[in-house]
Formats: structure tokens, C-alpha cells, sequence
């Protein structure tokens, strides 16, 4: 009888296997070329197709329609597409939104963001950068919150936020921890940024929302 760690060793080669596959013949460098500087940035149906493959559901628990695979399947993932590069927001928008999403209590809103992640329904980004160079949020965080009752308004801007054209945003305010929220895109009026002739299109988010305690996220 194999063992338990003989079974994740061949998942993941499996998994490494035919993620090359796919991006050898599906995903070709000169794509990141084609989409480098225009908006959408990526191919909504290739989205959809590595969503099939299982990619956007590794992290992801199977009572919320997800593989339950963890990091290690996400990283024999993105070790290939650093090989094979492709446009399509694999590691912001399967990888970053899941664990942040899997970090927070359970709520339907939650629940539903995860199995649209696994399914390929959506495409949700973190608003966390508040500069260009930022590798913390914590560092400098200009939300403005005020709180009334159980009613928590937030206002501010996210800076550099990726990927552009996501139908929608995380966002965790740091200076009160416990108020974390989605902002879904209702009208598309952020500003294009290119950080470098080599970068993907990035945006301004500005914020204005309301959440009800925890139970929003």
C-alpha cells in the first residue's frame, strides 16, 4: 500500500506535468507580449481554462468546491508559469485572494467569493498597495474609518492595485483589523498605471463603502 506522502508526491508532479502542458501549448511567451500593455490584460476563456484545470481551486476546501490541495500544489503551479510566463493574474487572483479569504471567519459573502474563485466566475485582486515600492500595508495605511453603532464606513485610496480589470477587490484596513470587505466593480472609472515599460497594467481604487461588523467578510 502506498503511502499518504507517495500520493502527494505524484499529485504533484501530476499537477506540474500538466500545468507545463498547458502553458506550452495554450500559453505561449508571446502572449505576455500581445497583452503587456492593454486592457483587459489577460483572457477571460484561458482564465476559465486553468480554472478547469483545477488551478484556481488548490487552496481552496472541497465543501466550498475546491481541491483542498494547499500551497505546495499552487507552488509546483507558479513554478512553471515562472518558466512559461502568462498574462492571466494566477498568483493575485487564485493564490493572494484565496489565502486572505481562507484567513477570515465564515460568512456566506466569504463562501461565495471562494467557490467563484474556484469556479473561474470571478477574478478578485487584494487592494493592498499604497505605493509603488510598498511591501508591507501595514507601513503606511490612509483609510480613513468611522465607526457608528455596529456601521463602519471606510474612505480612502488604494494605489498600484492588480489586476486591472478584476470584477473586484479585497480589502483589509489595517488600523482596525477585525473590518475587512469586497468592493465589486460597479462602474469602472480607476485610473490606468504602468509602473514599467515590462509591468502589467495596475489602477487607482478609490474607496468609499459601508460594512456591518465582522460578518460583512
Amino acid at each position: 500500500m502506498k503511502q499518504q506522502s507517495d500520493l502527494n508526491d505524484e499529485l504533484l508532479i501530476a499537477f506540474s506535468d500538466s500545468a507545463r502542458s498547458l502553458l506550452h501549448s495554450r500559453s505561449p511567451v508571446t502572449r505576455m507580449r500581445q497583452f503587456r500593455h492593454q486592457l483587459p490584460n489577460f483572457d477571460r476563456s484561458m482564465w476559465q481554462e486553468i480554472a478547469d484545470a483545477g488551478w484556481t481551486s488548490t487552496l481552496i476546501s472541497e465543501d466550498l468546491d475546491g481541491l483542498s490541495l494547499g500551497l505546495e500544489a499552487a507552488c509546483a503551479i507558479a513554478q512553471e508559469i515562472g518558466r512559461n510566463p502568462m498574462p492571466e493574474p494566477y498568483l493575485a487572483g487564485a493564490v493572494q485572494a484565496s489565502l486572505l479569504l481562507n484567513s477570515l471567519e465564515a460568512s456566506s459573502l466569504r463562501d461565495d467569493l471562494l467557490r467563484m474563485i474556484a469556479s473561474g466566475e470571478k477574478v478578485i485582486g487584494v487592494a493592498w498597495q499604497t505605493s509603488l515600492s510598498a511591501t508591507s500595508q501595514i507601513d503606511h495605511d490612509d483609510l480613513m474609518i468611522k465607526q457608528e453603532g455596529e456601521r463602519v464606513t471606510i474612505n480612502g485610496t488604494r494605489h498600484w492595485v492588480y489586476p486591472a480589470q478584476a470584477d473586484g477587490w479585497l480589502l483589509v484596513c489595517h488600523q482596525a483589523k477585525k473590518y475587512s470587505g469586497y468592493l465589486p466593480v460597479v462602474k469602472r472609472s480607476v485610473k490606468k498605471h504602468i509602473s514599467d515599460s515590462r509591468g502589467p497594467p495596475q489602477v487607482d481604487v478609490r474607496i468609499a463603502f459601508a460594512v456591518k461588523n465582522r460578518a460583512t467578510l
